[in-house]
């Protein structure tokens, strides 16, 4: 019987634990992700669904245009619809694809690029990753913009369609 109850308060005490924990992180709300960099540095990462309601424009570039300019665009989201606060931003959220000069690389941009000019158009919604690095403040685990900008998530001028841990 001792060993029942051993198990049961075990049980009980897990589950208040977990409870605490879930109860927490639903609380707080982050829709962002931590990953540490080799140097401990953190990088906060989000996926952000961009659709027809928060895409308010975005760069209007041919393809030789888009390839000249090295794959760099911008799309605007409504700051409203954006779920990290930007208190600084007086309009909209600026997210601005980096520059790159690597053919696949460009190619690759160029598709998500396009995919995203159907978004706008065909009242569709595509996945994006954002890196919110580096203008964000961090206080009391709650994190906010410090300006109206973020970029698309790259590694090695390629982007990187989630938020997990590059390896």
């Amino acid at each position: 019987m001792h060993t029942n109850k051993s198990i049961l308060i075990t049980t009980l005490l897990s589950y208040i634990l977990l409870s605490a924990c879930s109860s927490i992180a639903s609380e707080s709300g982050y829709p962002y992700s931590v990953n540490l960099s080799k140097s401990n540095k953190e990088y906060y990462h989000l996926l952000y669904n961009l659709n027809e309601t928060n895409l308010v424009s975005i760069d209007n570039l041919t393809e030789e245009e888009f390839i000249r300019s090295g794959g760099q665009f911008e799309v605007i989201i409504k700051k409203s619809s954006f779920p990290i606060p930007a208190p600084n931003c007086k309009s909209n959220i600026i997210l601005r694809m980096p520059w790159s000069e690597e053919k696949e690389t460009l190619r690759e941009k160029y598709n998500l690029y396009k995919n995203i000019e159907l978004t706008k158009t065909n009242k569709s919604s595509l996945s994006v990753s954002i890196e919110l690095n580096p203008y964000i403040t961090k206080i009391n685990a709650k994190i906010s913009l410090t300006n109206c900008n973020v970029f698309f998530r790259t590694a090695n001028s390629r982007y990187i369609p989630h938020v997990n841990i590059i390896k």
